[in-house]
């Protein structure tokens, strides 16, 4: 984890809900820590949101032993945050914690974790919650690509192709997550993306040789992910949508609309730019999601 201030150990925590009672909210990274606390400074925020303590996992001590005590792979955060609810639980004390984790991919693979004390997103992950046609308006006009995407359909038919090409790449996720033997290397390269007019796609063969399956197990693979992207545009794309994949897809479109130089448009300010812009949504935290914790923290649902 690196050197910082000491981690706070799990007993602890628990010991910290029964004499406080303060509810407390674990979450996967520093992005989410730093989003949930933005929206509780919101206006539109309700109390009971706004009282729940939030902790990033980083800033707890779950071992690795712990983690795979209760059978789980790896220990990224994720894992963490999934046995640190499972501790919780052993311990009848769900009332005092609530881990939120992003959806991902898992229900595409027959994985549900969630339970008493743990959350998923309603969307693949955190960052959909920002993603919305009026952020990507602003962004429009905050980049300089009024010139190229003028119009609310321009706007639309933008913000749909991003959500569409992101799917695309969590096809290709799945089918690399279901045939790991396969090797696929699931990254970012800009030779796959194609911009027509105000749409941006992905050349969805062309990445998967991109992902460069082991000998063999090209045709598969193509095959295999042809097939679950026919299937998942049958559901909601959001459900699949990730973070990394959004925010990559998106810069490279604003990069091509924009009337300013290309290197104005960088990763780290339009991160920046969806999370003010989206906190401001005063429908944000209707999602299902923020609803569970409200009911959760108090029961009158106020």
């Amino acid at each position: 984890m690196g050197d910082g201030p000491p981690r706070a150990l799990v007993e602890e925590l628990l010991t910290r809900w029964k004499l406080t009672k303060l509810r407390t909210v674990i979450v996967e990274g520093s992005f989410d820590q730093r989003l949930l606390r933005l929206i509780q400074r919101e206006s539109h925020c309700s109390k009971t949101l706004r009282d729940l303590d939030v902790w990033g996992i980083d800033s707890i001590d779950v071992p690795a032993a712990c983690v795979q005590k209760h059978g789980l792979r790896g220990t990224g955060a994720k894992q963490r945050v999934i046995a640190f609810a499972r501790e919780v639980e052993s311990a009848a004390l769900q009332d005092g914690f609530r881990g939120l984790v992003d959806k991902d991919i898992d229900l595409f693979v027959g994985i549900n974790l969630q339970s008493a004390s743990l959350l998923y997103t309603d969307h693949g992950c955190m960052d959909a919650y920002l993603w919305t046609t009026e952020v990507l308006q602003r962004l429009v006009i905050q980049f300089k690509c009024e010139g190229r995407v003028r119009t609310a359909l321009e706007v639309q038919a933008l913000f749909d192709s991003v959500v569409g090409s992101c799917a695309d790449i969590a096809a290709a996720r799945i089918a690399s997550a279901q045939h790991p033997e396969w090797n696929m290397t699931i990254h970012h390269s800009d030779k796959a993306l194609i911009v027509e007019k105000t749409k941006i796609n992905v050349d969805l063969m062309k990445y998967v040789e991109q992902c460069q399956p082991i000998k063999g197990s090209l045709d598969a693979a193509k095959a295999l992910v042809t097939d679950v992207r026919s299937k998942l545009d049958k559901l909601s794309l959001m459900n699949v949508l990730n973070g990394h994949d959004l925010l990559w897809v998106l810069v490279y479109a604003l990069r091509a609309f924009t009337s300013s130089t290309r290197r104005s448009v960088d990763e780290e300010t339009v991160a920046s730019s969806m999370v003010a812009f989206g906190v401001m949504n005063d429908e944000l935290t209707n999602a299902p999601m923020f609803q569970s914790l409200v009911e959760w923290a108090s029961p009158s649902g106020v």
